[in-house]
């Protein structure tokens, strides 16, 4: 009789969020072990090699996996922030992490969240860009990446969680049964039936689902009319024609003279760059709205040889010292892949 199959459920912060989803899908059925992901030291040695991987950017709330070794079979982001400004790009980095090494993701955010701005309540409605990003990430990765909206309004919602749909009050989950987030149940249920049957998770982009998504994402995104105005993050960009632009721009801001750029910047022309007022360096939410904009506006392909224009990051308020400061701290003690690249450097 053959062994059914095991997987193991790994979770970032929250374990509730990795039991909420072996509880709602085809996982159920298996045994299921939880496990926290490590982020440091020898907790981070300790992952499986392809979840160490994947980690390289970001790290997502719950990763499915199974076999031995490991293969790491979805990912699941759920975020309940306002779906507007570059808040709603955070999970970007995790996703394009995931997909590079052939991982389906899932990423759950609010149709719209009722927040308090100068005394006064409002709607903020999703920002219809994120699903163009997802679609671009899937179109040059051939995995999927999708997005699902979680349901928010007055009269079913928890006050608490900005009117955000429930799955119970002072809980903050969404609703499992709700329609949005049922076809995110489906999602992971058809990739675990794509491990099962031993198919690469590519075919996932074929299946009559997949175009049923895709064409339901569309919907949101023209829906909130994503073609008619600019929005976040493209309208905190600046692209230059010239490098002696960009030049420029960095001399009259920090005093710094950059007498040549890197062969690759030379040979795209165009440089965008993409600007914040943080006072402080810092990845979120800028690394993943960094994330977007690429492949929104500067590449065509997956890998960085497909990338036409050149991409960087302006913190306009912080300090040049801090930059290098911070910049030489996590490069030297922070990384977690630094011991491992130092124990290659010592038994090569």
């Amino acid at each position: 009789m053959p062994r059914r199959p095991r997987f193991t459920v790994w979770y970032g912060e929250a374990r509730h969020l990795a039991e909420f989803v072996v509880r709602h899908t085809s996982l159920q059925q298996y045994s299921c072990e939880f496990r926290q992901i490590g982020e440091k030291g020898s907790d981070f040695a300790a992952n499986p090699k392809l979840i160490q991987d994947i980690l390289y950017l970001d790290k997502p709330d719950v990763i499915v996996t199974s076999g031995k070794p490991e293969k790491p079979i979805v990912g699941l982001e759920f975020s309940a922030h306002a779906p507007t400004g570059h808040d709603c790009f955070q999970p970007m980095a995790r996703v394009v992490a995931s997909l590079e090494y052939g991982v389906p993701f899932a990423y759950v955010f609010p149709q719209r969240r009722w927040v308090l701005r100068a005394g006064k309540g409002r709607w903020d409605e999703y920002n219809p860009l994120v699903f163009k990003t997802l679609v671009q990430m899937s179109r040059f990765h051939g995995v999927p990446a999708l997005g699902f909206l979680w349901p928010a309004d007055k009269e079913r919602g928890d006050a608490e969680q900005g009117y955000l749909v429930c799955e119970k009050r002072g809980y903050c989950l969404p609703r499992a049964g709700a329609p949005e987030i049922e076809q995110m149940w489906a999602f992971v249920n058809l990739a675990v039936e794509h491990h099962l049957a031993n198919e690469p998770f590519s075919k996932m982009v074929f299946t009559e689902y997949y175009a049923e998504h895709q064409d339901r994402m569309s919907g949101w995104f023209h829906a909130r009319g994503g073609n008619r105005r600019r929005w976040s993050p493209l309208t905190s960009c600046t692209t230059f024609d010239d490098l002696n632009q960009v030049r420029g721009m960095i001399r009259q801001r920090t005093g710094v003279w950059i007498p040549s750029f890197p062969d690759e910047m030379k040979a795209r022309g165009q440089t965008v760059i993409h600007h914040n007022y943080s006072k402080s360096l810092r990845s979120d939410p800028y690394a993943g709205a960094l994330t977007a904009v690429d492949y929104l506006r500067c590449r065509n392909g997956p890998t960085r040889q497909h990338r036409f224009r050149s991409l960087a990051i302006h913190f306009r308020e912080a300090s040049i010292s801090q930059v290098v400061g911070k910049a030489q701290r996590y490069h030297e003690r922070d990384c977690p892949l630094r011991k491992e690249a130092d124990d290659a450097n010592l038994n090569p």
